[in-house]
């Protein structure tokens, strides 16, 4: 290509912030497709996909809150159906989702200028803590991905009268509804988010400015139940259970109590769930590190967005006192999302049952908005200073922002791509297995066909190796032992290698499976039982939660393993 044919085209992408856009969400996608299976499975991921499996063999689902909303399971179960059971093919809904969630800005052409539109699909990619997350089998990017989008088609919906957008709003906010509980959340936000957008419109244009908001909902009235009828269709189809009674097989004979299954059921469940109320945690720890989260993984966008809406907040300060209601033109669309992040900010920490950097995602997601104006606003405030001749100024400033990008490119090498995942990523969790599990993986594998794994001892009781083949309900007894096996379920199911127990060296069988897993403390009992098996520990989380795993040599070569010897 040409310099003449280069610049053409960068000044074609300048003034078609579409283009831009969607060049940014195949960089993103690019991003996020990169060694998407490399990471050893989360805890959290192997326990959903683990009955991921279970659904795709046997067809049966219920909503179980443990597990957050349904759309992961049966969305992902044809993905592995078709791709196989691997860890790229298990993250690739939230990696799909993560690419797509730039999109959105677009939506908000007309509200923001068209710099600022690309300065946000810009954050909305290549922010590393939504990157990491994109990367991850949770739920959180999915449920950001669905609501920020209905939020947005909304907005626009609003803004130009566009009954269609209503509707996909509603497709999409049904959607959201189905990925995890606290997308109750974002309704109590996206409701304090418009009352502050009233608050800014009154404020800057007085009573004309809010009768004027309100009118712009008349021609949007005839879609606004069709639009709630369509969300409430969507949540209802993933709600539904699979394989029992009443269920989606039931709809032509039993359509009431099939429509109330997977509608007034569910919120039965979830209102008696572990996520319906707070958690008696100390705020000031969970809000530090919530706050730390952010600092790691969104401190560029963060800081721009401070500067975003202290730009806007001067804006409506500085009323010439000279010219009555000559005030400069306030945006609440602005000021409405930095309110909605921030509150976010500081409201999660009491809900949160354990301390969880992906919370910070449903905070940063509506910051990006403040945080692509501030960026703008710096980005023409140095290209001033140069113009004018300040250019030790302008200097000064390219030097910050070329280290907080530097900083942020870091953050993304080091949190998303570096495996096995080093012991500082703060943005893995604590239940992110620290060591290279690919060697005992392939031992499991090989195990497949030789009488699978056996676990050993007290930690890793079960009253049998069936009760875990759909997610409990409340009263499970096992739950809190199984999860000491995590993420070892997921390795065992996606092979199809059985699984045994036993608690004394008595229950071990005389020719014992060629896989045994056991607690470093019980390992010493079974270890005479095992003449021949070759011996290695692994943490499966990041600080401790070690496991000796003995392995029948025949397998494969353990000298040749990058696993972790313990010292025996």
């Amino acid at each position: 290509m040409t310099p003449r044919r280069t610049a053409r085209t960068a000044a074609e992408i300048h003034r078609n912030p579409v283009r831009a856009v969607a060049l940014l969400s195949v960089l993103a996608l690019a991003l996020r497709l990169w060694g998407l299976g490399a990471r050893a499975m989360h805890f959290d991921e192997a326990r959903v996909g683990y009955w991921t499996l279970r659904y795709l063999e046997t067809g049966d689902h219920v909503y179980r809150p443990i597990v957050h909303g349904p759309f992961l399971e049966l969305a992902t179960a044809p993905l592995l159906d078709a791709l196989g059971p691997t860890g790229f093919a298990v993250r690739l809904l939230p990696a799909l989702l993560g690419a797509a969630l730039p999109l959105a800005a677009l939506a908000f052409r007309g509200a923001l200028d068209d710099a600022e539109v690309v300065a946000l699909a810009g954050f909305l990619a290549l922010n590393p803590l939504l990157l990491f997350f994109s990367r991850f089998f949770r739920a959180d990017v999915p449920l950001a991905a669905f609501a920020f989008g209905a939020f947005a088609l909304a907005h626009r919906a609003h803004r130009t009268g566009s009954r269609r957008d209503l509707l996909a709003a509603g497709v999409l906010l049904g959607l959201a509804l189905t990925t995890k509980e606290n997308v109750v959340v974002y309704l109590l936000c996206v409701a304090g988010a418009a009352a502050v957008g009233l608050a800014v419109r009154w404020w800057s244009d007085g009573g004309d400015g809010v009768r004027d908001a309100v009118g712009r909902l008349r021609p949007l009235v005839p879609a606004a139940v069709p639009a709630l009828l369509v969300a409430v269709l969507v949540a209802w189809f993933f709600y539904v259970p699979r394989g029992h009674s009443p269920g989606l097989d039931d709809l032509a004979t039993r359509p009431v109590a099939v429509l109330a299954a997977g509608t007034v059921s569910a919120w039965e469940t979830f209102a008696g769930s572990l996520w319906a109320g707070t958690h008696d945690q100390p705020y000031l720890p969970f809000l530090g590190h919530l706050l730390g989260s952010v600092a790691i993984g969104g401190a560029a966008l963060y800081g721009c967005a401070l500067l975003g809406l202290a730009g806007e907040l001067r804006r409506a300060f500085s009323r010439p006192v000279d010219v009555a209601n000559s005030c400069p033109s306030v945006r609440p669309l602005v000021v409405a999302t930095a309110a909605w992040g921030l509150v976010a900010l500081a409201g999660y920490p009491v809900a949160a049952d354990i301390k969880a950097p992906w919370l910070a995602v449903h905070a940063l997601v509506p910051l990006a908005v403040p945080a692509a104006v501030g960026a703008v606003a710096l980005v023409r405030r140095g290209r001033r200073w140069w113009t004018e001749g300040d250019r030790l100024a302008a200097a000064s400033l390219a030097c910050v922002v070329l280290l907080v990008v530097g900083q942020a490119g870091f953050v993304a090498l080091a949190t998303s791509y570096t495996e096995p995942t080093p012991r500082v990523n703060l943005l893995a969790q604590g239940a992110q297995p620290g060591d290279d599990l690919d060697p005992l993986a392939a031992a499991i594998g090989a195990s497949a066909d030789r009488g699978g794994v056996l676990y050993y001892g007290e930690r890793f009781w079960l009253p049998n190796e069936s009760v875990d083949d759909a997610p409990p309900g409340p009263d499970a007894n096992w739950l809190g032992y199984w999860i000491r096996r995590l993420p070892l379920p997921w390795y065992t199911e996606r092979v199809g290698a059985e699984t045994s127990y036993a608690r004394t060296p008595e229950d071990v069988p005389d020719d014992p499976p060629p896989v045994v897993v056991a607690a470093p403390d019980e390992a010493g009992e079974v270890a005479p039982l095992l003449d021949g098996y070759g011996r290695r520990s692994y943490d499966l989380a990041l600080f401790g939660n070690p496991v000796v795993v003995f392995t029948d040599p025949t397998l494969y070569d353990l000298e040749s393993s990058d696993a972790k010897r313990d010292g025996s």
